[in-house]
């Protein structure tokens, strides 16, 4: 004989039937409940990460947020105990100023005794003035080819007479290219420079005709660092965001050891690498993670720097949990790596292959196991997608580990960028990118490029009229 209870549970089947559904039915909404709970706990993982990247490029990003109290303060000036550093007595003196004593003391009236002599030394810049010369050059008529044939000497810039016969020398053009590339500085401020600090007046749109000379007398010596560019072992790339004609557009920057080439256009695509390093490229390919990248047929390493800041980044969010090791894991992997690249010199051949070797297959049985939260496996999946472009610096010489060289090149763009927003034409932006390549390319070779372009803006001694 039943129970009551078992009485109670057994039914027909369509009371069966009705509470399977109802259990059915509860069970989807449970999982629903949880697909939005999951989602909700991403999307808010997701807000912690840009609320720490936001803080990140706040305006004083170094700043203590705690107060040091003012005894604990670091004083300014040397340590103790360290070597003073003081100006030397300057080598050549232009002249000498005697300052005469009145030999009697200016509060009682009584002679002064023991006089003596000291010497001081004022450094200054006097007052520039420009120089001005005049050239006359001559001209003279073929009378077989019927062609007038006009002298030319290497700092005239041109053959114009008339009210366009007074022109700005390459001294002054020079000097102006350079606050542009260095300082970003505007046409304005160039313009006031000029006028203020040398007595040179030129106008804002004057400024800008001594740019456009300067980028045509420099178009030679950016073809041939693009010549070089394509023969490296290794080129760094990164872009950032630009605007060209009020339209939303790209700076690039390819670089490599002793060359930088920057490009300026409103695509962020892989045709501008391809246009820039052509298609036969047989060194690396230097980058972070985007996906423009990944069509180009070179070999490339992938920035090291980049994927640990978003490991690191992922793990401080998680580091309440206990989601996953994964970060923990794969920071552990890629810091041996570089201590590996910093040690190689200490170990054999065969250790150093070794240790490499061991390195990739922990990379491999890391990658290979399931991961549990969202962002571990965006990062898992970024990883997989470029497994082999991670290490190439254990095994090549001319590979860095990071992108950290284009970053570093790339950021007198970004200076510009705060200043000026961008180019309101195309043949500005060629012109501002022809002359910061030679530019940089001047300062990672210790050239001077003041010199270089005053030597580029020289003509030929004749030329035709």
């Amino acid at each position: 004989m039943l129970s009551p209870v078992e009485a109670e549970l057994v039914g027909s089947d369509e009371d069966i039937k009705s509470l399977l559904a109802q259990v059915l039915v509860e069970v989807g909404e449970l999982r629903e409940e949880n697909r939005q709970l999951r989602e909700r706990v991403s999307e808010l993982e997701d807000e912690v990460l840009e609320a720490r990247r936001a803080a990140k490029r706040q305006a004083a990003p170094f700043r203590r947020k705690e107060k040091i109290p003012q005894e604990k303060q670091k004083k300014s000036g040397r340590k103790v105990g360290h070597e003073p550093a003081f100006r030397e007595p300057p080598q050549q003196v232009d002249r000498t100023i005697e300052v005469s004593l009145d030999r009697h003391c200016p509060d009682c009236g009584s002679t002064l005794e023991d006089e003596r002599s000291h010497e001081h030394y004022v450094v200054d810049i006097p007052p520039i003035l420009p120089v001005t010369t005049k050239y006359i050059t001559k001209s003279a008529s073929c009378p077989c080819c019927n062609q007038r044939w006009n002298s030319a000497h290497p700092s005239l810039p041109s053959f114009a007479t008339g009210s366009a016969g007074v022109m700005i020398g390459p001294g002054a053009v020079a000097l102006a290219a350079q606050m542009r590339a260095e300082f970003g500085a505007p046409f304005r401020k160039i313009s006031s420079f000029l006028s203020t600090a040398l007595n040179l007046r030129v106008s804002a749109s004057g400024v800008l005709g001594l740019l456009k000379r300067a980028a045509k007398s420099l178009e030679t010596s950016r073809n041939s660092i693009i010549g070089e560019l394509r023969s490296s072992s290794r080129v760094c790339v990164d872009e950032t965001s630009w605007r060209l004609c009020n339209e939303g557009a790209w700076a690039w920057v390819f670089a490599s050891d002793k060359e930088t080439h920057y490009v300026i256009d409103k695509s962020r695509g892989h045709q501008v690498v391809k246009e820039v390093l052509g298609s036969d490229f047989d060194g690396f390919l230097q980058s972070d993670c985007f996906g423009a990248y990944m069509p180009l047929r070179y070999k490339k390493s992938k920035c090291l720097g980049h994927l640990i800041k978003s490991l690191v980044a992922i793990e401080e969010v998680q580091k309440d949990s206990s989601a996953s090791r994964f970060p923990k894991m794969a920071l552990k992997i890629l810091r041996d790596a570089l201590k590996l690249r910093d040690e190689e010199e200490k170990l054999s051949d065969k250790e150093y292959q070794v240790a490499a070797w061991r390195l990739e297959r922990r990379l491999d049985r890391l990658l290979a196991r399931r991961t549990k939260s969202d962002h571990d496996r965006r990062l898992a999946n970024r990883m997989r997608r470029y497994r082999h472009e991670w290490f190439p610096f254990l095994y090549y010489e001319d590979v860095d580990a990071t992108n950290n060289l284009a970053e570093r090149q790339i950021r007198p763009f970004v200076l510009c960028r705060k200043i000026s927003s961008g180019n309101r034409s195309e043949w500005g932006a060629e012109l501002q990118a022809t002359i910061m390549s030679v530019f940089a390319t001047c300062r990672q070779r210790g050239q001077d490029f003041v010199a270089t372009l005053t030597a580029a803006l020289g003509q030929p001694e004749t030329a035709h009229l």
